[in-house]
């Protein structure tokens, strides 16, 4: 009912934080989107009882929207995020840490149509190789990328990723398992060919910085 009550009589509202708020349902998150059309910044992390609905609904009536967090937001899957893509032109920044029901398939229509996007958080998703490159190719601007916890993707993806996403600053790989520090000494002793900037990888504790030479 407050943030209800704050959405109807802020109607010029651009950032609005809910995280945590689990006791928000769809209709809440309905009500509130129409009434804050130039809303640009939303955090729905951990709202656990939300769905595709309501990032629809998002979607729907905040077009401006360029910050998003849905993190740990175990109910939300493809359509939602689809529907982020197609209607939200300006996305920087999506979060979809730790959304199980989130597939590549909705990752791939981000990265297709979300040419904006800057920051994007995957930790924890079914991520693959394939996936990892197809984002290279279609999310040309993307500065940093969060795949923690990405147990599906392996050096190999990340090589590729690195030669192609030449935007990339900051590539976070902690705990995925089929990545060793092994393989990510020799990553920075040999970096990709097509690597042109200098790029940080975060893997736990340990970091590892690539440069052109």
């Amino acid at each position: 009912k407050t943030a209800r009550a704050i959405a109807a009589q802020c109607p010029g509202l651009v950032l609005l934080s809910l995280g945590q708020c689990t006791l928000l349902r769809d209709g809440d998150i309905a009500r509130i989107a129409c009434a804050l059309p130039k809303l640009n910044s939303l955090d729905l992390r951990g709202c656990l009882e939300l769905t595709d609905q309501a990032v629809c609904e998002v979607a729907v009536h905040c077009p401006q929207l360029h910050t998003i967090s849905l993190s740990f937001d175990v109910k939300v899957g493809d359509t939602g995020v689809q529907s982020l893509a197609k209607h939200c032109c300006n996305l920087h920044q999506v979060d979809l840490q730790s959304c199980p029901l989130v597939s590549d398939r909705a990752l791939t229509s981000l990265a297709r149509n979300a040419w904006s996007l800057l920051r994007l958080d995957v930790s924890g998703s079914k991520l693959d190789d394939r996936t990892l490159e197809f984002l290279a190719h279609h999310a040309r601007n993307l500065q940093t990328l969060r795949c923690n916890e990405c147990h599906n993707i392996t050096i190999s993806g990340v090589r590729a990723l690195l030669s192609i996403l030449h935007n990339l600053r900051q590539l976070f790989l902690c705990g995925c398992r089929r990545i060793t520090t092994f393989d990510l000494r020799d990553l920075q002793s040999s970096p990709p060919v097509g690597l042109r900037n200098q790029v940080t990888i975060s893997a736990g504790s340990s970091s590892f910085v690539l440069t052109t030479g």
